[in-house]
């Protein structure tokens, strides 16, 4: 009985070395030949490794405080921003600090919004502004600025964009707007300052306590070993799972496409009061907005950008309507103030079928095709309005 039960012993002894053994070199060969491990595993590895701070670093230096917009980027930069594991960009500015070669004079069509219409990921050529003037061989100027809502847009059309004398304001709008124009109302009810800087502090999240470990088992492995990441990939485990709520990975063709509805269900959350607040203003800033762009001679057209959710995920009925809900309510509210609306969502959706991806793998914001199916369809609209 001695000597069966040592054979045992031996027998799982060895199995147990044999499994360390491979996954020790399973684990050198995911480290030591990343690029073979599956897209989606190498996106997830990438986002544990902190490298992506410095390329958020490098953006936020690029800014400067304004007692109006909250902030702007300084005035003649040219610079690339490189890091980001989907992409990297040339940033130039104007001598007033905006990402278009326009300084004065008039121009036919100026372009107001956040990081969709700055083109947050791809160089200037390729932003929808610059799109559209290739389009239509209109001059538009872009003072899209990664980061704005409502309010800042508002200021800008005010401080930049009515000097600039044109004849039509496409002004674009992105789901997180009432949150962020409930932020903007705050940062100036505090006496404004360093609006970035105040943002920051004000969303950072708690630092946990140091003398709580509060770390599992899972969470190491999770946060250290690449093979169990490739082993959660093979298995369809955690965000690998096609079905799992909120967060998965998708393949669109051969490109895998990383989706999170938990931002935008929550942009849409009614039950929050920053919601609530968000939408009184954004009301309000489409109203004023209105009014100075036709008191001024010119046009008025605001354009919704869908979020990637919006168009790629496949869910239940109350998710579809969390995700589009905001876009529904801004068109809402244009056709009470008579304010021409287009929304991108279908034609995205149609051309989301059809072609590759309108969206980066990872980041929330379009890709070059994106912005150049955005243009295309804005420049059939305000042609054919």
């Amino acid at each position: 009985m001695a000597r069966e039960t040592r054979v045992w012993q031996t027998l799982v002894s060895g199995l147990g070395a044999t499994a360390a053994l491979s996954a020790l070199l399973a684990e050198s060969l995911a480290r030591a030949e990343p690029g073979m491990l599956p897209l989606p595993v190498q996106a997830m590895t990438g986002r544990r490794s902190g490298s992506w701070a410095g390329f958020f670093d490098d953006w936020h230096a690029t800014s400067a405080p304004d007692p109006r917009l909250g902030f702007r980027h300084l005035p003649n930069l040219d610079v690339v921003l490189a890091g980001h594991p989907d992409y990297s960009y040339r940033l130039r500015t104007n001598s007033r600090g905006l990402r278009t070669p326009v300084e004065d004079g008039s121009v036919e069509v100026v372009a107001l919004g956040d990081s969709f219409t700055f083109g947050y990921g791809v160089d200037e050529k390729a932003a929808w502004p610059a799109q559209l003037a290739w389009l239509s061989g209109l001059t538009v100027a872009n003072l899209g600025i990664s980061g704005f809502g409502p309010g800042n847009e508002l200021a800008m059309l005010r401080q930049e964009g009515l000097r600039l004398r044109p004849r039509l304001v496409v002004w674009q709008f992105f789901a997180n707007d009432l949150l962020d124009a409930a932020s903007f109302a705050a940062w100036q009810a505090v006496g404004g300052g360093d609006f970035l800087a105040w943002e920051r502090e004000r969303t950072q999240p708690d630092t946990a306590d140091p003398t709580m470990p509060g770390v599992s088992l899972r969470g190491l492995l999770h946060r250290h070993l690449v093979s169990y990441e490739l082993a959660k990939w093979a298995l369809r485990q955690g965000v690998y799972n096609p079905r799992r709520r909120p967060t998965r990975w998708i393949n669109i063709g051969a490109a895998p496409l990383l989706l999170d509805i938990s931002g935008p269900v929550a942009w849409a959350d009614r039950s929050d009061p920053r919601v609530c607040e968000g939408m009184a203003l954004t009301a309000a800033a489409l109203e004023a907005a209105r009014d100075a762009v036709h008191a001024a001679g010119a046009g008025l057209v605001v354009v919704l950008a869908p979020t990637k959710e919006a168009v790629y995920w496949q869910g239940d009925l109350s998710e579809r309507m969390a995700l589009e809900g905001n876009d529904r309510w801004v068109a809402q509210v244009c056709r009470s103030l008579e304010i021409p609306c287009l929304p991108l969502l279908p034609a995205f959706a149609s051309a989301a079928r059809q072609t590759g991806p309108l969206y980066f793998s990872q980041d929330v914001h379009w890709n070059p095709a994106g912005h150049r199916l955005a243009a295309r369809e804005i420049a059939r609209f305000i042609t054919s309005s």
